[in-house]
Formats: C-alpha cells, structure tokens, sequence
C-alpha cells in the first residue's frame, strides 16, 4: 500500500513539456482553497456584489500568469509554487478584493501580464499591459479637490511635509514635480544609451509603482497594490530583495487598517520614511542593473 500511495503520489500527468505530479496538483488545489477560505472569511465586512466577486477571482487568474513568469524565468518547480501560494495568500491581495473590491486586481493581472510578454519579446504587448495597468489604478484614485487632506490613507511624503495646509497649491506642484522628474529620468536614459533588459524591467516597474503614489497627492489607502505584486515577484526571483516585499506589505496593510479604523499601531509619518527607504534602495537597484547590462 505505501509503494502504490508513493508511485500514485509523484505520478507525472501530461501537460505541456514537463508535466505535473498528483503532489503538486494537490498541494496547488490546497493552496487555491485556503486562499478562497481567506477571502470568504472577511468578504462580508463591506457589501458584497457581482464586480467584488469577479475582483477575488482575478487574484487567482493573476497568481497564476505569476507563477508563469517565475517558470519562465527560472525553470524551478518551488518557485514557481511559492509564486502562486504568495499571490493567492498575501494579505494586501485579500483585503484589496474581498474587503474593498477595487479594480486593483485588474491592474495586478495587465501588470503581471506585462512581464510574462516582455520575457516573450513581445514588448508592445507588454507596454500596453502596463499602460492599462496604470490607468486602471489611476481611475481608482479620488482626483483633484477631494479634500481638505494631501493623502487619504497612503503613507506618503505628505504626512512628512504637512498634509492639512496648501492643499491646492501642493496639488499643482507635486503633480509638475512627478512629471519633471520622469521627463528627466526618459532624458538621462535616452542621453547615456541606456535600456531596460529582461533582468531591469520588474524592478524599473516597482520603482514607478513604488515613485508615483509617493509623490502625487490625495493617494487611498489601497494605492501601493500595484508595488505589492512586484514586490512579490522580484522577492521570489531575488531573494535578497524579500525585505521590500515584508516591509511594503506592513505598510499596504498598516494603510488599510488607518482607513478602516481611522488608527494605526505606529505613526504613520514612520511609514512614510520606509517607503521613501524602499524606493530608494529600489531605484539604486535597478540603476546598477541597467548600467551593469550596457556597459
């Protein structure tokens, strides 16, 4: 009985090149019902509708073309298993869908996508994935004259330079100072011959999901999902990088427990400072991968 339970265990079903083992397909079936478990848990928190259903069931469409880019990338079956538990397991993925029900699972799904095609060299594909990407999270945010507040929820540079006075002066400037300075990043680059590659375009992306709701004003407290999925991927493919992922999931989480609550266990002007932490370390990151690949 031991040798048939074993020889039915690691039994090899067809599929594709290198087929699959009744082990991994149970331990992918497991990991599928506890993250369905996870959601159903908190789901009826807030009102439940068609589009906050359709938004958990992304998350699962989104781990899987995940899992795809990491066996891509390196052919290793625990990776790519770890890649899937992580996205179907990680707490900002559950509370972005089954609590908020936002469209941030649409702009993980074109995000990942756009990953899987440009390692395919299909790089139009990919920019226009992460374009839609970008505009998805961008109609989620509140837009101008929201509020009396520079940031509703998201930890960014306002909580340290002040977010209750100037408002509509800050607005203005912080939006000419992202532009500026992505205008000048696109003319240093351009200037010194230097390309993304295939190892420089997850954490260049990161970067920009990391740069952008740190600087523009009146960020929800959901605004950093799109640096939570990248984060994922590049802490599975570089496991010396799994500190941006922890600490920018404490953040993520810590941002949706001050809109819920209206408190968080630390000071939120702290939070802020470890973002402004992770983007830097992020930026010199992918620096030195694109210098290191044109030189």
């Amino acid at each position: 009985m031991d040798n048939f339970l074993r020889s039915f265990i690691y039994r090899r079903i067809p599929l594709g090149k290198n087929g699959i083992s009744v082990l991994e397909l149970l331990l992918g079936v497991c990991i599928t019902g506890v993250g369905a478990m996870l959601r159903k848990s908190v789901v009826e928190y807030t009102p439940v509708d068609v589009f906050k259903l359709l938004t958990m069931g992304l998350d699962f469409v989104m781990a899987v073309f995940g899992a795809l880019f990491v066996w891509g990338r390196t052919k290793s079956r625990n990776r790519t298993i770890l890649t899937y538990a992580l996205m179907v397991i990680w707490p900002a993925f559950v509370a972005n869908s089954a609590l908020w029900g936002k469209r941030g699972a649409f702009c993980g799904v074109l995000l990942v996508l756009a990953l899987y095609t440009y390692d395919r060299n299909m790089k139009f594909v990919s920019a226009a994935a992460a374009l839609g990407g970008a505009c998805l999270a961008a109609m989620e945010l509140p837009g101008s004259g929201t509020g009396e507040f520079l940031t509703l929820g998201w930890p960014n540079v306002f909580e340290l330079t002040g977010k209750f006075m100037f408002v509509d002066m800050y607005e203005k400037v912080s939006r000419l100072f992202v532009t500026g300075i992505l205008l000048c990043v696109v003319y240093c680059m351009k200037k010194k011959g230097l390309r993304l590659n295939r190892k420089s375009y997850l954490p260049f992306l990161l970067f920009l999901a990391l740069f952008l709701p740190y600087f523009l004003p009146f960020m929800p407290g959901w605004a950093g999902y799109g640096a939570d999925v990248l984060a994922v991927l590049l802490a599975v493919l570089e496991p010396k990088k799994f500190y941006v992922a922890f600490l920018h999931l404490m953040v993520s989480y810590s941002s949706y427990a001050f809109v819920l609550n209206g408190e968080s266990k630390l000071p939120m002007p702290l939070y802020s400072v470890i973002l402004l932490g992770l983007m830097l370390d992020v930026g010199a990151y992918t620096y030195g991968l694109i210098t290191e690949e044109t030189a």
